[in-house]
């Protein structure tokens, strides 16, 4: 037997190994014992490479379920990270709009004749709290 696949074992005749039915069936068997005791035989590694087969196909399972389990929370972790980061640049851009915004009318009064005593703002881009890739 040859290993193929994830860890299946694999004869020439497929899943199943041993001799190939038409070795353990021979027309060439006149005897009824023969015969039964052929197909008992293939009958019983049949039901053990399915045996086999089953137990293989639920490690897999298991595998692929911690897998997509795995990679489910680091995609959660991945969003989580992402909504903070816009979170965080949202603020900054609204911070900056409302400094914008109060620059905008103190310069509309100052060309009123209107002389508050101007302060510049300076926006939470600029301070580096907040870095842009």
């Amino acid at each position: 037997m040859e290993r193929r696949g994830r860890g299946r074992f694999v004869s020439s005749a497929g899943y199943f190994p041993g001799s190939s039915l038409t070795e353990k069936i021979s027309p060439a068997s006149n005897l009824p014992n023969q015969k039964e005791n052929g197909l008992a035989e293939l009958h019983g590694e049949m039901m053990a490479s399915l045996r086999a087969l089953k137990k293989d196909l639920e490690h897999e399972h298991t595998l692929l379920v911690k897998a997509t389990e795995a990679y489910t929370a680091k995609l959660k972790k991945q969003v989580k990270q992402e909504i903070h980061e816009a979170s965080e640049i949202s603020k900054a851009i609204d911070a900056d709009w409302k400094n914008f915004l109060a620059d905008l009318d103190e310069d509309t009064r100052e060309n009123q004749g209107i002389r508050p005593a101007k302060t510049r703002r300076v926006s939470a881009l600029e301070k580096g709290k907040i870095i842009i890739d």
